[in-house]
């Protein structure tokens, strides 16, 4: 056998692996686009709602599905930064380092239409923010009656009830 019989058989035998490799590939480079688009679109849509715990769940799976884009990570990492300062002075600060997150993002999927302004600008009706408010309200006044029981309990011993129901064990 001659040297470009030996290559041919080479040829054949590797075509089909090559190929299949080369689709693995492509797939997989695929997959983690749609993860990081579906990613970007959860959080461009809560945006308004930065609470939310979809919202939280999206900002703590950046670094596996952005894990290799440098300037996302940094842009997170600035993000986080900005988020452990409390304080209303840093609200600004914070408020455009999300925004610059989301922006880094947007660029790092060529997504070239979507800009600082149109990220700033997100939708929340009034009724969501009245919601919001109230809720924050009803979950406070929870804490407060429930801190007074615990002061009462505290000034008068354990209720009747309570008492009664240790005593037959």
């Amino acid at each position: 056998m001659e040297f470009k019989d030996w290559m041919s058989i080479i040829a054949i035998i590797a075509s089909p692996l090559i190929a299949v490799w080369v689709t693995m590939k492509v797939e997989m480079c695929r997959q983690q686009r749609r993860e990081q688009m579906e990613l970007f679109k959860t959080l461009m849509s809560q945006r308004g709602l930065a609470a939310s715990y979809e919202w939280l769940n999206a900002i703590n799976s950046i670094p596996v599905i952005f894990h290799d884009k440098k300037e996302v990570l940094t842009a997170l990492e600035c993000f986080l930064d900005a988020a452990k300062v409390s304080g209303t002075d840093n609200l600004t600060d914070f408020e455009n380092k999300r925004i610059k997150l989301l922006e880094v993002m947007a660029d790092s999927l060529n997504y070239t239409n979507i800009d600082w302004e149109q990220i700033r600008g997100a939708y929340v009706p009034v009724w969501v923010t009245k919601e919001i408010e109230f809720m924050t309200k009803m979950r406070e006044a929870n804490i407060a009656y429930a801190n007074q029981l615990i002061a009462q309990s505290k000034h008068q011993g354990a209720p009747e009830g309570f008492a009664k129901a240790n005593e037959s064990k």
